[in-house]
């Protein structure tokens, strides 16, 4: 039996974003420090149109266990799966320094996973950091894809709460 199926694939046969360009690289500049951070933060916390306007979250995980001839993302080739560990406990601080600022519940539109996410992670880990998002910073909404090699088992699995549905 065929893990890829006809209707798996028309579901999935859908024109997306390259959503790992937001911001794009020009964006980053040396003269945007600290302060300038949190102010963002503060008029997103603040502001009118911050309130009213929903959050799009990227996650990138760079590890891959190898490489996608297509992918042009920043990522790290490696089998030490022990990686992940150390890298989701500093995503986990810098999403309770961004809940800090911005407090619990901050809609979210749309939440995308790429780089190695999901087909790096283990199914606890990819789980332990859903789960985090969730309780840290969300409402979760109908918009939730990932990026991910079609070769693992990103297209068969998802280990996530009822409310939220992988749509590509």
């Amino acid at each position: 039996m065929s893990l890829i199926t006809p209707d798996l694939l028309t579901r999935f046969d859908v024109p997306g974003p390259r959503y790992t360009s937001y911001p794009t690289a020009d964006r980053f500049v040396e003269a945007f420090g600290e302060a300038d951070y949190l102010q963002a933060l503060d008029q997103r916390k603040n502001g009118s149109i911050g309130k009213a306007t929903p959050l799009s979250l990227y996650v990138h995980i760079p590890f891959c266990e190898s490489l996608c001839y297509y992918c042009a993302c920043n990522k790290i080739i490696t089998k030490h799966k022990d990686r992940a560990e150390t890298y989701l406990r500093y995503l986990t601080r810098e999403v309770e320094l961004h809940t800090a600022h911005l407090g619990v519940g901050q809609s979210v539109s749309q939440l995308h996973l790429g780089g190695g996410t999901p087909t790096f992670l283990s199914d606890g880990e990819l789980r332990e950091l859903m789960h985090m998002v969730c309780r840290t910073l969300i409402r979760p909404s109908k918009k939730q894809c990932t990026a991910c090699n079609p070769r693992s088992r990103c297209l068969t699995w998802w280990p996530l709460p009822a409310a939220w549905v992988l749509n590509r």
